[in-house]
Order: C-alpha cells, then sequence, then structure tokens
C-alpha cells in the first residue's frame, strides 16, 4: 500500500556540544523537506557513583556482604579479551546490593549493572510489578513507587503498539495469575511458595462452570490473542486496550459479562468499553462464541483457573525471552538479531536457586556497545547462573535501585532511548520495614557529574551525608558531626547534614560524619594539583526561547590534565543582563534561563585568575536541510518485509515528498521498509530537532528517524504517525544519556539516513535490535497538529560579534 511522505517531521535530534550529526533516515514513511532545530540544550553530564560507592562504608556496610566494598571477582573477564576496569558494589536492602561495572573488551567498551539477591533473606522478597493494568504500560521507576520496590528491572516481551499486553505469563504473590501466556511463549523467570527461583515454562490451568453442570474449556486470562475457537476471561485488570484486538479476524463473536458470579449481559458483539470494578468479561470466538451465545442473564457461572507449572506451586512468574544458559551450558545463538550487540536484560539463579541475578547491559551508546544473547549468556554464567532467561532488551532495558538513604527507587542503568521506555511489567524487590533507627551515614558529593570526588587545592566541594536504617531505607539525617581523616582537607558544617570540603594538600583525603555513638559514613576524596585553567561543559548554551533553561557545568583542569567539576560556589558569573539569568542550582551547577527572545550575550567565568566564556543565545531559527528534490533516486531496502519499494510523489502542500510501498504480512517479528538517500545527509551545528510531514496510512505503523552520532554510534528517534501534520519529538536529555556526537561543526559523520516503516506485533525480538535505520511501528496515540509546513532548519539567534568567544584550547 502506498505511504506518501512530505517534509516537517520534527525530531529531536540531540547533538554535540559542537558538531555535526548524519541523520540516518529510517523510517517507513515518505519525506518531503525536513527541518532540523539547530540549538545546542545543554546535555547534562551522566552522574557516575563517585568513590563513596567504592570505598569503605564503614558502620552501614558492617554485617551486609560486599556492601559498599569493591565488589572483586563479581564480574566476570576473560584473560586476552577483557579486562573490568571499574566495579563498584553498593547495598541496597538486606540481601540485595548493586554493583555497577565498566568493562574494556576487544570489542569494546561494555557497561552494565547487575542486581543480587539472597532469595533466603526473610527481610526480602520478589514478585511481579506493573501499572496496575495488563495493557497499561509505565515506566519502570513508575512501577517501582507504585508498588514500593527498592529494586526492580523490566520483564517481559509486549504486544507493543497494538494491545500492549504482555506476551509470556504473570504472576503475583498477590493477585495470583494476572494474565496467561500466548501461544509458545511459556517460559518465565519464576519463583516457588517454596521460595526457590527457577526457570520455568507456565501454562494456563482453566476451567468455565455453567449452573454446576456445564463446563467450557478456558482458553486464556487477560490474553492479547485468542486462538481460534476459544473462550477467554478479561477481568478489571485488563485496563485500556479495546477488548476488540485479541479477537481481530474472528468469523463469530460473542461477549458475556459477569458478576458476582452471575451473567449480567449477553452480546453479539465485543466492546471496547472499561470492565468496571469486581465485573469481568467473557468473550469467545467461533465455536467459543456459540458456547456463549447460549448463556442467559441470570445463570451462574464459576470460572476457575490457576497457573500450572511441572515444579509444583507458583508464587511468582514473569514472562521472558530466549534460554540463555541451562544447567550450566551457555546457549549458541545464530540468528540476526540475537548476535546484534545491543542493551540487554537478564534474570538468571545459582544451582540452588537462591541467589537471583538481574542484569541490565547498556547498549548503542559511545561508551557502551552492549551484548549479543551469546555474551550476555556467558557473562550470567561467569557470575554465578546455572540457568538464565533474556527479558526484552533494547530500549526496554531498565533498572532501578533506591540508594542508601535516598526515599526513590531511581534509575541506574542509561538505556539507549536516551529515556525509559514504558513497558508492560518487571520483577520487583521488596525490603520488608526496618527499625527506623540510625544505623549508617552515607556521604556523596552534591554535584553528580563525573570526577566529583576530586577537590583542587584551595577549592571546595559540597557534600552531603544521607542517614539509613538497617534496611537501608531513609531516615532524617538529624545532628552530625564532620570531620577530616587527614590534613589533605578541611571540612565545614554546614546546614542539613552538608559540608564544605576544601582542598589543601594534593593525594588521597577522608572525610568521616557521625551520629549518635555508633553511625557513620565515610568519602574518599582526591586533591588534584593545582587548577590551572577552566572550562564550561558547552561554550554555547542555545535555550528555546522566554523561561527556556540549561544547566551550565565549569571544570577545571591542573598541569598534568586531570579535570574535576566546580562547586558554583567556587565560580564568579557575570553578563547576560536582561537577556539571561544565572542562579546556582541544588546540585552545586547553575541554572541558565531565557528572559529575552532573539537576544544573545556572553557570560564571563572567573576562578581566581582563571576566565572562560560561554555565549547564549535565546530562540530558535530553522533552515532546510533536505528538500527531497531528488526523490528519485532514493532507494528501498526492508527488514522482513519484501516487495517494497520508494518513488516520487507530491508532497505536503505540492511540495515533493516520497511514497513508500510495504507489506508487512509475510511476518510477525519487527519488520520495517527504508527509504535511503543517495547521499549521507549531514546536519551541522548542533541541531536540536528534525521536522519532517508524514502521511500514514492509519493501520498503525510507528516512524523512527535514525542517526549515527561522529564516534559511529547509532540512535534512534521515535515519533507518532500522523496523516499530514507535523510529528513532534524532543531530544533524550533524560538521565545517563551522553550526547550522540563529537565532530566540528560542519563535518559530516559519514553515514547514511534512511527513513523506514516499522510494525512491531508479537514481538519475538528485544526492542531497539533492528538494523541501524529509522523505523515506524505501530502507534495509535493522538498527538497535536504542528505548525505549517517551512522548509527550513531552526538555528540559534546569532549572537553578536563581540559577544563570541573562541573556545580555550586545551594544552
Amino acid at each position: 500500500m502506498p505511504l506518501p511522505l512530505d517534509s516537517a517531521f520534527r525530531w529531536s535530534c540531540a547533538t554535540a556540544r559542537r558538531g555535526a550529526v548524519v541523520l540516518v533516515l529510517a523510517t517507513a514513511f515518505g519525506t518531503t523537506a525536513a527541518t532540523v532545530t539547530t540549538a545546542q540544550a545543554l546535555t547534562p553530564e551522566r552522574p557516575v557513583a563517585a568513590s563513596y560507592d567504592t570505598a569503605s562504608y564503614d558502620a552501614a556496610s558492617r554485617g551486609a556482604p560486599g556492601a559498599g566494598r569493591p565488589a572483586h571477582g563479581l564480574i566476570p573477564s576473560v584473560p586476552g579479551q577483557s579486562i573490568v576496569t571499574d566495579e563498584r558494589r553498593t547495598p541496597i536492602a538486606p540481601g540485595l546490593s548493586l554493583t555497577r561495572f565498566d568493562r574494556f573488551g576487544t570489542a569494546g567498551w561494555v557497561r552494565g549493572q547487575v542486581l543480587v539477591a539472597d532469595l533466603t533473606e526473610d527481610r526480602l522478597s520478589v514478585d511481579h510489578i506493573s501499572s496496575g493494568t495488563v495493557t497499561g504500560k509505565s515506566r519502570v521507576t513508575e512501577q517501582a513507587a507504585r508498588t514500593g520496590a527498592v529494586a526492580a528491572v523490566n520483564g517481559d516481551y509486549f504486544d507493543i503498539n497494538d494491545t500492549e499486553a504482555p506476551l509470556g505469563a504473570a504472576v503475583s504473590r498477590t493477585g495470583g495469575l494476572v494474565n496467561s501466556p500466548t501461544a509458545g511463549r511459556n517460559q518465565t523467570v519464576a519463583i516457588g511458595t517454596d521460595g526457590i527461583g527457577r526457570l520455568a515454562q507456565v501454562f494456563l490451568e482453566g476451567q468455565i462452570t455453567v449452573d454446576g453442570t456445564r463446563n467450557l474449556r478456558l482458553s486464556g486470562v487477560n490474553s492479547p490473542a485468542l486462538a481460534a475457537g476459544g473462550i477467554g476471561l478479561f477481568t478489571d485488570q485488563w485496563g485500556p486496550s479495546p477488548r476488540t484486538k485479541p479477537v481481530n479476524g474472528a468469523g463469530r463473536v460473542a461477549e458475556v459479562w459477569l458478576r458476582d458470579g452471575k451473567v449480567t449481559d449477553v452480546r453479539t458483539a465485543v466492546g471496547a468499553d472499561p470492565i468496571p470494578a469486581g465485573a469481568s468479561v467473557l468473550i469467545g470466538r467461533e465455536a467459543g462464541a456459540d458456547a456463549l451465545a447460549a448463556l442467559v442473564p441470570g445463570e451462574t457461572v464459576d470460572v476457575a483457573y490457576r497457573p500450572r507449572a511441572d515444579f509444583g506451586e507458583v508464587a511468582v512468574a514473569v514472562g521472558g525471552g530466549q534460554v540463555l544458559v541451562s544447567d550450566g551450558v551457555v546457549q549458541h545463538f545464530t540468528d540476526g538479531d540475537t548476535v546484534t550487540a545491543t542493551s540487554r536484560t537478564g534474570v538468571g539463579f545459582s544451582a540452588d536457586g537462591r541467589t537471583m541475578y538481574l542484569v541490565a547491559i547498556d547498549g548503542k551508546q559511545t561508551d557502551s556497545r552492549g551484548m549479543d544473547l551469546n555474551e550476555l549468556g556467558t557473562f550470567m554464567k561467569g557470575l554465578g547462573a546455572v540457568d538464565a532467561l533474556n527479558m526484552d532488551g533494547g530500549g526496554s532495558t531498565t533498572m532501578a535501585a533506591r540508594l542508601p538513604g535516598e526515599s526513590v527507587t531511581g534509575l541506574v542503568n542509561s538505556p539507549s532511548d536516551g529515556s525509559e521506555r514504558p513497558v508492560a511489567n518487571g520483577l520487583g524487590l521488596f525490603a520488608a520495614p526496618g527499625s527506623g533507627t540510625v544505623h549508617g551515614l552515607r556521604v556523596l558529593p552534591a554535584l553528580s557529574a563525573a570526577g566529583s570526588d576530586r577537590v583542587f587545592p584551595g577549592l571546595h566541594r559540597t557534600v552531603r551525608a544521607l542517614a539509613h536504617d538497617e534496611t537501608y531505607a531513609p531516615l532524617p539525617v538529624g545532628r552530625v558531626r564532620w570531620r577530616s581523616a587527614d590534613g589533605r582537607v578541611a571540612v565545614d558544617a554546614r546546614e542539613e547534614g552538608t559540608a564544605l570540603v576544601t582542598g589543601r594538600r594534593s593525594g588521597s583525603a577522608r572525610v568521616v560524619v557521625s551520629s549518635g555513638p555508633r553511625a557513620t559514613g565515610t568519602a574518599a576524596l582526591t586533591v588534584l594539583a593545582p587548577a590551572v585553567r577552566i572550562a564550561p561543559n558547552s561554550t554555547l548554551l542555545a535555550l528555546n526561547g522566554v523561561g527556556g533553561e540549561a544547566r551550565l557545568t565549569v571544570r577545571g583542569y591542573d598541569a598534568l590534565g586531570d579535570s574535576a567539576p566546580l562547586d558554583a560556589s567556587d565560580v564568579e558569573v557575570t553578563g547576560g543582563a536582561g537577556v539571561v539569568s544565572v542562579r546556582p542550582a541544588s546540585d552545586a551547577t547553575f541554572t541558565v534561563r531565557g528572559l529575552a527572545d532573539g537576544a544573545s550575550a556572553t557570560l564571563h567565568l572567573r576562578v581566581g585568575r582563571m576566565t572562560a566564556d560561554v555565549a547564549v543565545t535565546v530562540g530558535l531559527a530553522e533552515t532546510t536541510f533536505a528538500d527531497l528534490s531528488d526523490a528519485a533516486s532514493w532507494t528501498s531496502a526492508h527488514d522482513r518485509a519484501p516487495g517494497g519499494s520508494v518513488a516520487p510523489a507530491p508532497g505536503h502542500d505540492g511540495a515533493p515528498g516520497l511514497t513508500l510501498t510495504y507489506d508487512f504480512t509475510k511476518s510477525t517479528a519487527t519488520r520495517g521498509q527504508y527509504a535511503v538517500p543517495p547521499q549521507p545527509i549531514p546536519l551541522p551545528g548542533q541541531p536540536q530537532a528534525v521536522t519532517l510531514w508524514i502521511n500514514g496510512d492509519g493501520n498503525g505503523e510507528w516512524p523512527r528517524l535514525q542517526y549515527r552520532t561522529g564516534s559511529g554510534v547509532t540512535a534512534n528517534l521515535d515519533g507518532p504517525l500522523i496523516t499530514w501534520r507535523l510529528a513532534q519529538g524532543r531530544v533524550p536529555r533524560a538521565h545517563g544519556h551522553r550526547p550522540p556526537a563529537h565532530l566540528p561543526a560542519g563535518t559530516p559523520a559519514g553515514d547514511q539516513c534512511r527513513p523506514l516503516l516499522h510494525r512491531r506485533r508479537h514481538r519475538q525480538r528485544p526492542a531497539g535490535q533492528d538494523r541501524a535505520r529509522c523505523a515506524a511501528a505501530r502507534s495509535g496515540e493522538g498527538h497535536r497538529p504542528g505548525p505549517g509546513h517551512r522548509r527550513h532548519r531552526r538555528r540559534p539567534a546569532p549572537a553578536r560579534r563581540r559577544d563570541v568567544r573562541r573556545p580555550v584550547r586545551r594544552p
């Protein structure tokens, strides 16, 4: 079917601090002129755990195996092939620790996170988590907050952009069977009522009894697909997805409403109205529909079901994908997607089933390539897992944890999408309430930027203490005492458990805090050589307009090239009056806010005799970077969708465009149709957004713009499918996402740009494992129309010539 495209597909294409990116247009739609918004919306640096996670944690870690001490030996490496360069272990709850690591191998860098859970610990439990409904996706951190989990990972593959329901089984401790598995998706991570963890095949065992005499077979519970001739039960946990989707293509359907064990209504069509609390619905198709149509209001109907597994009673289960390790044997994979390095989530168990390993591997990033399934299986076995299962991965890979003394279960990995993706469900870990007595203090810098555990002589580092009990749950910090364990730093107590540390002499230093007779905590800091120069994290801040904000961090450098971020208290900022406001933030950085649209200014930074400047612009400008006048030269490519083509066609308002013809009926796995430009499309400067007009056919395919950074990393910008309306997405700038490119302005990144059309239904493979292109997949959400069609690229408002300064060159 044809799918015309036009310009004005607005995309957040966050780029380097200074440089160019090449958009890898790879979506399944046509395009006319596209626009790129150039303006640097300052990308925060990725928080890096400081030495308080690796140095001694004193009283707070006593009795917790490995808590707060270097995790020597946990992360496997292969002599001659890989080496672990950084490994940090942090206690999360009794019997639960988080290890974060960096490993360098022959194929490149890999960064990851490992949760190790002792299932014999009475104060620790594992359970299924979700948004509260089967079809209502939410982020893992949101699921953890809703349920009170202290740590969590994403779970099952789901019926993406269709019903959004999990494909495998889900069982919770309190709710029992939440949803049954679809055909062939029985493999799960399971915890039995005996408390032992294992991989298990979980099936539905269910029956419908009418008036105590007639039995009907139950084929599914809250399942995204109902087999021909079957009957499925849908409870008030089903959620927002229309119930018509599981019976798409059925010859005959019937729907029976139940409450308090009795039939309240019989319908010959399946509705989309929500199921109220306490009610449930039986849906049948073909023979199942005939059986349900024979029921009448008032009849007694009993529906009984349970999860069935060969090992015994199931307490918790979450579906997954491929078995990575079975009885200690790493499985071998050869399929194209399974041998592609990307973000991965894996869960495994020790030989006795009493230790659980939950792994999140970051992927598709400059400093972390990810793993393929062969590598992940080997890694899981190296941790100690005898059995392990691959969970949903790619952009779905997420891990969250409540760090000691913190009140929020926050993101601890770096998602490949740049921010958390809403997912169907996950595995949560829960800690029993503690005594409420201060057991330990965790000390950390207020700054979260890399190198915040360093300070220069004569300059300062703000540190704070977080109090926690024996379960590492947060407590009010109260009155604390600060001191230096040596003479290399001076420590001055401030308000609310904070202190100001001043560097004195170069070398390793320790800051000690105590509360009461026994609760103490320490932080290890390094005092560098004296600073000889300073530099901002960006020499250009481009704000979107009045009210637009960006974060400014200033780093210092010593004569050896070592660096550390500077506390805002050490930096004097002048300039920008009437154009921007500059104020210190709670994390010891600066927040710059636009005051006058279309204006520009220069901020002057001073630390002692060292100076640097930052150019600031408020407002954006647009300019064209591709008008599709060369549409006849574009070519077609595909993934699992043979027979497609691309051709010139009229676009929005008669502008040049492309039509993509595609056939997505040849596979149920992720498939895509691509429009490939004749030459790579460079995006010079600091592009922030790209726009494109799209005219879709309404079948739910979704667009993805894929770009390649100057460092060779491929990243995706996903958007909605809209009929001749402007699709818009912002540049990902969430925790852990690093700028995609580092090229001098105007330098092509040297990669192709491909628009592609993607559909993901009943996914068999993790998200994000398709070829590096630009995709369109199913998307049913409504989106507002954008501005009228323009062929231009948005640039920052130009700075006045006298305000522009060259960046300080490093020696």
